[in-house]
């Protein structure tokens, strides 16, 4: 998944764009997904690449957006979660939550 998204530019300045630009991406590469997943009734991943959880986010302080993807890894339905961000600081999110492998993948803002 991220070698997919590397080899594309993003318009980085809201979470809505650059989800509409990863589901063009994956539409494109004809990769199945499902957007906006409801895991629970608090937790909605905005999309589910097989068994992958993606979360996008532009905004959000380290240990918040940690705490989220941690009750996304509480799921059986998600096996990894990949962060799509335009926050450097989120590089330092933990690379295993609940026992599942964590990726981080950060945005340049204004692509």
């Amino acid at each position: 998944m991220i070698r997919v998204l590397r080899t594309r530019r993003f318009v980085a300045r809201s979470e809505d764009r650059i989800q509409e630009g990863i589901a063009y991406v994956l539409k494109n590469e004809e990769i199945p997904f499902r957007r906006e997943v409801s895991l629970a009734p608090r937790d909605r991943i905005d999309f589910m690449v097989g068994r992958c959880g993606v979360e996008v986010k532009v905004k959000g302080t380290t240990p918040s957006v940690q705490r989220q993807l941690e009750r996304y890894a509480e799921h059986d339905e998600v096996e990894e979660i990949l962060l799509v961000t335009t926050k450097s600081a989120h590089v330092s999110i933990a690379r295993e939550l609940n026992g599942k492998p964590v990726h981080v993948f950060i945005l340049q803002r204004g692509l």
